[in-house]
């Protein structure tokens, strides 16, 4: 069956049709299973409505496969659903600096404090660019999310945040101790 019949019949639920994409997605989710734990077939029904709402809409646009497709969407939603499980809470640069935590060995409480004017001297020398799409990410924003919010490709966005963390990278390389930086970024 070519692409733009399965995907017709796909759209009129056909049995064969949704079942070899349930197979695609399940297959394609299969490394994730284990993270994702008892979110995994909420994530496998997410990601069924992606792909209905993406080929209702025309969004797949045949340059590559249908499977690869799938394949793609199916990883990007399971990637989505690991980060927003992540339950990672994130405070401000301005918090961290004014954070005096109590209880803490007056050692380490200076270690800290080395490391965070470290990292927002690294940070105060990124582009704008860069500040922004981290920002993005620290407030649990996928690649989905943010990609809509900036009217660009979620595969543009990808290499800018490479390229970002690239820059971070070469930065604290050229700091006199980027060892010390090493556990902070």
């Amino acid at each position: 069956m070519q692409d733009r019949e399965l995907i017709a019949a796909f759209l009129e639920r056909q049995t064969e049709a949704v079942q070899l994409v349930d197979t695609w997605v399940r297959v394609a989710a299969a490394s994730f299973r284990f993270r994702l734990n008892l979110h995994w077939e909420d994530t496998i029904q997410d990601t069924h409505i992606k792909i209905l709402q993406a080929l209702r809409g025309e969004k797949f646009r045949g340059e590559r496969g249908l499977k690869t497709y799938i394949w793609k969407l199916t990883n990007n939603t399971c990637i989505d659903q690991i980060r927003r499980m992540a339950g990672k809470t994130f405070a401000s640069l301005e918090t961290i600096v004014d954070r005096q935590d109590e209880g803490i060995d007056p050692l380490e409480g200076i270690s800290r404090q080395e490391d965070t004017h470290r990292l927002l001297t690294l940070l105060q020398n990124t582009p704008t660019q860069c500040k922004q799409l981290w920002g993005m990410i620290l407030e649990g924003q996928g690649y989905q999310e943010m990609s809509q919010s900036l009217a660009i490709s979620e595969s543009t966005l990808r290499v800018r945040v490479h390229r970002c963390r690239q820059k971070a990278v070469a930065l604290r390389g050229k700091s006199t101790n980027h060892e010390e930086l090493s556990h902070v970024l």
